[in-house]
């Protein structure tokens, strides 16, 4: 996987991780429950689609380059 990729990916989970951060101190501040499960949901989004950047990413290292193309198209559909 080429190291720009990881950077990326990397950028993501740090920007999730602060975000983490902030909704636990929600939490400790006895924040509206909503507002807390709102932001509970966009954290566990953004680690979702880090994850799915990983895995796409590591396919598409390991298959030429047509392949890697096909399968992209297909995974529109999941």
């Amino acid at each position: 996987m080429e190291q720009t990729a990881n950077e990326e990916i990397v950028k993501r989970l740090q920007r999730a991780n602060g975000h983490l951060s902030k909704v636990i101190e929600m939490i400790i501040g006895g924040d509206e429950e909503l507002n807390v499960a709102q932001q509970m949901q966009a954290v566990s989004k953004a680690v979702i689609n880090a994850k799915n950047l990983y895995i796409r990413n590591s396919i598409d290292a390991r298959l030429d380059k047509k392949a890697a193309k096909e399968l992209a198209e297909l995974s529109k559909f999941l």
